[in-house]
């Protein structure tokens, strides 16, 4: 149970944490799902052309019940199959887009944008002076070397998170197409059974 004192500081923490409060924040902030789209419902249309394949495999109708155990088996496959080719495509996109240089230069270039704003700041600059410490490497070194860092693994992370996304995708798949496996096997074995 939680006490009046836990209460009280867990009101006034509350209030500190308000989010991103610099225009800039709140513009990077408002795009923190939107930066793969992998979150986002699938296309419907995806779905359906991966449905009509597996319900022909099947030999089931398009108009066959969803109460029925293959139907929604094969509806579920479906899903997983579209959501895994989404996961890849947006996964090779951003691994060819890596590999042309193009997805690298945002991040330098906001690398190179806040190391110029330390260097002003330290000394109190002009531009060109602080071109000259920097070109020097006369900034404090681990301002520098965790913000190239930080900049530097912004690719990586994102990798990550679409590599994330994708092996997800792929136990969604594995497991669907377990169980769409299993019943139609089960179905096949009953309309050799039956006469």
């Amino acid at each position: 149970m939680t006490t009046e004192r836990q209460a009280t500081a867990n009101s006034r923490n509350a209030l500190k944490s308000t989010g991103p409060k610099t225009e800039e924040g709140k513009t990077v902030s408002a795009q923190n799902a939107t930066s793969h789209g992998l979150a986002k419902p699938l296309d419907w249309n995806d779905v359906m052309s991966y449905h009509r394949l597996l319900l022909a495999e099947a030999g089931l109708r398009e108009d066959a019940s969803l109460e029925d155990p293959l139907p929604a088996a094969t509806l579920a496959l479906a899903q997983a199959e579209a959501g895994l080719a989404r996961a890849r495509d947006a996964e090779e996109a951003f691994l060819k887009d890596l590999a042309e240089g193009k997805d690298l230069a945002p991040y330098l270039r906001r690398a190179s944008e806040i190391v110029k704003e330390i260097s002003r700041s330290v000394v109190g600059a002009s531009p060109e002076l602080s071109e000259t410490l920097l070109a020097s490497r006369r900034l404090p070194g681990h301002e520098v070397r965790h913000i190239v860092r930080e900049h530097w693994t912004a690719p990586h992370r994102h990798l990550q998170k679409l590599v994330k996304y994708r092996r997800a995708a792929e136990v969604s798949r594995r497991k669907a197409l377990g169980a769409w496996t299993c019943l139609r096997e089960e179905s096949s074995e009953r309309s050799q059974i039956q006469p």
